[in-house]
This record gives C-alpha cells, structure tokens and sequence, in this order.
C-alpha cells in the first residue's frame, strides 16, 4: 500500500514538473526532485527515468542521492525565488497570510539549498 501512495504522488510530482519545464511561472526542478524521491521508493524504472533524462536528470540525481547542488546553481536559485517571492508580495495583489506563507517557503526553500553541499 505504501509502494503505491509513493508511486501515485511520484507520478502527480512528475506531472507538475514537467508542466514547471513547460509553463515559465511554475518550477519544474523541485517537482521532479520530490518525483524522483517517491519513485525511489516505488518504481526503479520511473526514477530511472528522471535521474538519467539527458536535460534535467543529473543535477536532480546529484540532489537525491549526494545532496550536492554546484554553487553557481545554488546562486540562480536563490537569486530566481527571492526574485519572484519579492515580485509576489510586493506586485501582486495578495492577502497578508498568503505573503506570509510565500516568505516562510522562500525561507525554508532557502535553507534547504544553503545546506546541501557544493
């Protein structure tokens, strides 16, 4: 049962992911990242799949299974979400608990590329 919840969120992840690679206000990395996670618990064929794409495969195999980010990518991440978190805020029209949640993710998001090895 567990295989399969993994197996249905990797392929929901997959989904978004490659809309993100299409689509130039939504990520794809991180979605194929958590679809790389799911699947590594649940399909070897589908996290094959996403690990060894020609495009995207190796930086998202190299997250996975090393917690490694190179640094100039680290530095278009950061620079990328701040960009569009402060763009969100203070551009779009939102309520002040979405501004906060956008913040708190961007901070934590931020975290979590600052401490995976270079």
């Amino acid at each position: 049962m567990k295989k399969k919840i993994y197996l249905f969120a990797g392929i929901i992840f997959m989904s978004i992911g490659t809309l993100g690679y299409i689509l130039p206000v939504l990520p794809g990395t991180i979605f194929m990242i958590l679809a790389a996670y799911c699947f590594l618990n649940s399909s070897e064929t589908l996290y094959r799949r996403v690990v060894d794409h020609p495009t995207y495969g190796h930086p998202i195999k190299q997250y996975v299974e090393n917690n490694h980010i190179a640094k100039g990518t680290k530095a278009i991440i950061l620079f990328s979400m701040w960009g569009a978190t402060l763009f969100s805020v203070f551009y779009i029209n939102l309520h002040l608990y979405l501004n906060i949640l956008v913040i708190t993710l961007s901070f934590l998001g931020s975290i979590m590329v600052l401490r995976a090895n270079s």
